[in-house]
């Protein structure tokens, strides 16, 4: 046998250990070793795009961003940076980089990280003045022919015509005035508001100057609103004896609505946007007389009854005299005789009914009384002795139907049941009530059988309610 020892040679253990040495030895304790993470790149620059901007309008904006860079020009994801003006007075930034322009000037914008900065010049090269435009539109009847002055900032004058429009150029940035004079006295600016603009360098605002002309025909009688349902306009217009198609009265693009003649036809009283005015037939001397819609004259033509925010108001109108408060109600209608005005109230736990009140407020009386039936819209007989009305009666499901009772609420009879809403609006001399039906004036004639003819509509697009008879002078 052999001894391990005899088994290997000197030369062979001399050659296995070397072997053995050159084999990495690798510590553990517990578990496979890892090599460990890269450290993070190093920001040496920060780039700002764009490098220059330049801002022509105070107010305009521009998006700056910033990419960190290592030495070797390679861009550094995930960094955020602190953004910072040299002076916010010429543009200020956000902390996403939004620079906006604050007034002429050059400013430096930088961002910074890792306290590494980079930066881009921003020059606000904005202009110093700016301009007005002022558009002129003239409708109406009776239309002035020779055009307007503008009084500019109390000293400048400029003409302009009819439809026109005229530029004032290099104007202060800020409040700037004018006055539209020139007009005849049936022609009026829809607003009678001050024409004041704020000017903005750079920039040329327009001011719009509608001019609005009023004359009635001296033939008009039949008077009533019309509203069209693709517009938000709603006009008074009337029909002339003899006419095919409405004619308008007024051509304010806003809301005007109850139209009502005084006594003598000389003077239309009308709501407009909550709004009562009053105007000549000639179209001369409109002006306002309190907030407030559905006005009714007394019978000398001196005084308006009027509705505002649920309560009624008697106020002077020739003299400008004092306003008196009624008490709650709507629709007010003004006796022949001056004694009473009816109106429509709402009753406790019930619906409306009709009530008629002495013109100081005093003597308030319920005249239909009927908890359950909704009455609206009195209107009196020319001689004062009846009152017509609206009334609603929920379980029939039929609509408003035309009623009528004597002055102190007795004989309640029902003079017309249609399809339908039908609306009194104004009962004539020969014995006709106006009323809306639907989209129609229609007219009930109770000395014919109690007859409905229609005397405007229906047409396509239109709508027409509040119908009034004016008295030729």
């Amino acid at each position: 046998m052999f001894s391990s020892t005899s088994f290997w040679s000197r030369e062979t253990r001399v050659v296995l250990v070397l072997a053995l040495a050159t084999i990495p030895i690798q510590w553990s304790c517990g578990g496979d070793s890892t090599t460990g993470p890269p450290p993070p790149p190093t920001v040496a620059s920060v780039a700002v795009s764009p490098a220059d901007a330049s801002l022509q309008a105070i107010g305009q904006i521009a998006q700056l961003t910033a990419t960190a860079r290592d030495a070797n020009g390679g861009a550094i994801a995930g960094k955020t940076f602190a953004w910072q003006t040299s002076d916010a007075n010429v543009a200020t930034v956000t902390p996403a980089g939004l620079v906006t322009a604050v007034a002429n000037g050059a400013a430096t914008i930088s961002a910074t990280t890792a306290a590494v900065s980079g930066s881009a010049s921003v020059t606000v090269d904005a202009p110093l003045t700016g301009g007005l435009r002022f558009i002129t539109t003239t409708v109406g009847r009776n239309l002035d022919p020779d055009g307007y002055t503008i009084v500019f900032d109390t000293e400048d004058t400029l003409a302009i015509g009819l439809a026109d429009t005229v530029s004032v150029n290099d104007l202060e940035p800020g409040p700037h005035s004018a006055i539209l004079l020139g007009l005849t006295s049936n022609c009026y600016r829809f607003s009678s508001a001050p024409i004041v603009e704020t000017v903005l360098a750079g920039v040329q605002s327009d001011v719009e100057l509608g001019v609005e002309c009023l004359e009635f025909p001296a033939e008009l009688q039949l008077t009533f609103v019309q509203a069209r349902a693709d517009i938000e306009t709603v006009n008074i217009a009337g029909l002339l004896p003899g006419g095919a198609a409405p004619i308008l009265l007024t051509f304010n693009p806003i809301h005007d609505r109850a139209p009502e003649w005084s006594p003598d036809g000389s003077m239309l009283a009308f709501s407009r946007s909550n709004l009562i005015k009053v105007v000549r037939s000639d179209g001369t001397g409109i002006r306002s007389i309190d907030y407030g819609t559905n006005p009714s004259w007394s019978p000398n033509g001196s005084k308006l009854v009027y509705e505002n925010s649920g309560n009624m108001f008697v106020i002077q109108v020739v003299g400008f005299g004092s306003k008196l408060e009624l008490g709650p109600g709507a629709t007010p209608s003004w006796s022949p005789d001056g004694s009473r005005i009816a109106f429509e109230g709402d009753v406790l736990g019930g619906e409306a009914d009709i009530f008629v009140v002495n013109p100081d407020g005093s003597d308030r009386v319920n005249l239909t009384n009927e908890p359950f039936l909704l009455d609206r819209a009195p209107i009196w007989s020319p001689d004062g002795t009846r009152i017509a009305f609206r009334r609603l009666n929920r379980s029939e499901d039929v609509g408003y139907d035309i009623w009528a009772m004597d002055a102190d609420g007795s004989a309640q009879v029902r003079l017309l049941s249609l399809p339908g809403a039908q609306i009194p609006s104004a009962w004539l001399p020969d014995n006709r009530i106006l009323f809306s039906s639907s989209t129609s004036i229609m007219a009930l004639d109770l000395g014919d059988g109690g007859s409905a003819d229609e005397l405007v509509g229906p047409e396509s697009g239109f709508i027409y309610y509040e119908a009034t008879w004016r008295t030729i002078p």
